[in-house]
């Protein structure tokens, strides 16, 4: 069976998508597809995470869907926020994570 490139699998993904639902996946959501590449979603392709690691830091996986680990970074936001009461240098070390995680999506 021929291998086929990421960019043609999210392609086939996205007509699906597009005629079942009439939505096409954003642009922003195929680029990340395409970064994750073909052995994203192998056990032993998977990085180990450390606590500083970003997606560690906000409790998601590398693997998450970009809208699941921005939800997430909202919540703990919203958790942490100093306006809240909560803990100020938490709240730091949060933004920091979702910045440079941030940063790979744009890359």
């Amino acid at each position: 069976m021929k291998r086929r490139r990421v960019k043609e699998v999210v392609k086939e993904i996205d007509d699906v998508l597009h005629i079942v639902t009439g939505y096409r996946i954003p642009y922003w959501g195929k680029k990340a597809w395409e970064k994750l590449g073909p052995n994203a979603y192998r056990e032993d392709a998977a990085p180990t995470q450390t606590a500083d690691d970003p997606y560690s830091i906000l409790g998601v996986d590398r693997n998450d869907r970009p809208s699941d680990i921005v939800n997430r970074y909202r919540e703990l936001a919203n958790k942490y926020h100093p306006d809240h009461d909560g803990d100020a240098e938490e709240f730091k070390r949060i933004q920091k994570a979702y910045e440079e995680i941030s940063r790979e999506w744009n890359k």
